[in-house]
């Protein structure tokens, strides 16, 4: 990242701050307000829609790389519409609350119409190997894109912690996309990564506002996007990106998985990811969003080792997400233990308390 970048990097950040406070005086004047329940890991009535900042910081910069022929229209076209149309089912839902049905149409939709822009996904690397069968590849690539979006949703449950998974994963990816010479690419990550971190800034615990589906749905679908046409243009290998998102791909899909397997309907809000099952075993929100920030930064430096020896990066990539999910089990165990004795503490000690006053 040159000085240039940098400086417009940090007025991305200035604007996409600006950009949420005024978002969040807005959505706060019209009610646009996450009510807390018992499944909530916050306690006050916070407005939503804040990652309205990055959707419009991002889209701008993409627009601009159209129009200044450093970035392949069709490319543009699949982040600006397919990309725009995510965001607004995810802001008409955190006003409106729309149906899962409506809201997994448009994504669909948005996917394909991702992948037809892209040109599909003709083949895709693993290593030294080239697996090259369009038809299933695409397919597989739409059903990425739709799960990316909605990961982010199923993971944007306590302050800070998309935003951090989104900047620390749109300015690693930046760089190592500007490392391939893919400079069209990476400046619209650094716009994602830049974005994230002025959103951040109100983010941050304790919240003043929320990403909402505006901003998570959006930020899934964009790096998905990116990560297709990195992969289609011999820069960034597809199971890197995978790989860079391993703490969200991983909670995500293991904790639904193992939900599935116990007979939860897979819609079900709950707290049992691990981030929640952190926060509720008595970490604060800040330092949980600081660990994933550590993690992301190291998934990026071993990110970084794979494009330096590409032979190697499907088996580095894919060891790596076996590590994490091996840690996703080893976490989860310790920490619902933990939670356990934790609230079973804080019941008897209500207990006494109500005995007490009775």
């Amino acid at each position: 990242m040159d000085v240039t970048t940098a400086l417009v990097c940090i007025t991305l950040m200035s604007l996409s701050c600006v950009i949420a406070a005024i978002t969040r005086k807005r959505t706060m004047a019209g009610g646009v307000l996450d009510i807390p329940n018992h499944r909530s890991s916050h306690t006050i009535p916070t407005p939503r829609g804040g990652g309205l900042s990055i959707v419009v910081i991002s889209l701008a910069v993409v627009f601009v790389l159209i129009v200044s022929h450093r970035l392949p229209v069709k490319t543009g076209f699949a982040l600006m519409l397919g990309g725009g149309a995510v965001a607004l089912v995810g802001w008409l839902d955190d006003k409106h609350h729309l149906g899962v049905r409506l809201r997994f149409a448009v994504h669909l939709a948005s996917a394909v119409w991702a992948l037809a822009m892209l040109g599909g996904l003709p083949s895709m690397r693993i290593g030294s190997v080239t697996l090259t069968s369009p038809v299933i590849l695409s397919c597989l690539a739409v059903v990425g894109i739709v799960w990316s979006a909605n990961l982010f949703n199923f993971m944007d449950g306590i302050d800070g912690i998309a935003g951090v998974q989104a900047a620390c994963v749109g300015l690693g990816g930046g760089v190592l996309l500007t490392l391939s010479g893919h400079t069209g690419l990476a400046y619209c990550m650094f716009a994602l990564g830049a974005a994230s971190v002025g959103f951040l800034a109100l983010n941050w615990h304790p919240a003043k506002i929320f990403m909402g589906d505006v901003g998570s749905g959006f930020i899934g679908f964009y790096i998905a996007t990116v990560a297709v046409a990195s992969e289609n243009a011999s820069a960034v290998p597809l199971l890197l990106w995978a790989m860079m998102m391993a703490v969200f791909v991983v909670d995500a899909t293991a904790t639904l998985v193992y939900r599935t397997i116990k007979g939860h309907p897979w819609s079900e809000a709950h707290r049992t990811h691990v981030y929640q099952l952190a926060v509720r075993s008595g970490l604060s929100h800040d330092r949980v969003a600081l660990i994933v920030g550590v993690v992301d930064c190291v998934l990026i430096g071993i990110a970084y080792l794979g494009m330096r020896q590409p032979e190697r990066a499907g088996a580095i990539a894919l060891t790596t997400l076996a590590a994490v999910f091996v840690a996703w089990l080893w976490l989860r165990r310790g920490l619902q233990a933990k939670v356990a004795r934790v609230e079973a503490s804080a019941r008897a000690i209500s207990q006494a308390a109500s005995e007490s006053d009775s």
